[in-house]
């Protein structure tokens, strides 16, 4: 079965939803982020979604790399490093191994570079 995955921005959320049919029917809502979760992007094996997550620190709101299992279930924070920097934009390396993503120091506020980690 094919499966369309979207990120639907209404007046009360802006969550990852799966688009269970290909006519737009059976919409399934995989996120229930208080602030926002967007880029979404299937595993070259289709069971898992890595995404960005907005995510509010006391008064800044910063951005995250997630993964979670093609269900919803099994959600991962991957951001290892300092909680300041912006990690997001993730994509999935051709094997599924690694996951890459934009750096974005908040000291500087300059694109630093590309991120990459295990997805596990």
């Amino acid at each position: 079965m094919q499966k369309i995955m979207v990120c639907i921005k209404r007046v009360v959320d802006y969550n990852v939803r799966i688009r269970v049919k290909p006519d737009g029917s059976g919409v399934m809502r995989l996120t229930t982020s208080p602030v926002q979760d967007n880029d979404p992007n299937w595993s070259p094996d289709g069971s898992k979604i890595v995404f960005t997550r907005w995510i509010r620190y006391s008064d800044i709101i910063r951005p995250d790399i997630y993964v979670m299992n093609a269900d919803g279930t099994g959600l991962q924070n991957l951001n290892t490093e300092d909680f300041l920097d912006d990690d997001q934009y993730p994509a999935w390396s051709p094997d599924g191994t690694l996951i890459a993503g934009s750096r974005t120091p908040s000291s500087t506020g300059h694109f630093r570079g590309a991120t990459a980690v295990r997805p596990d």
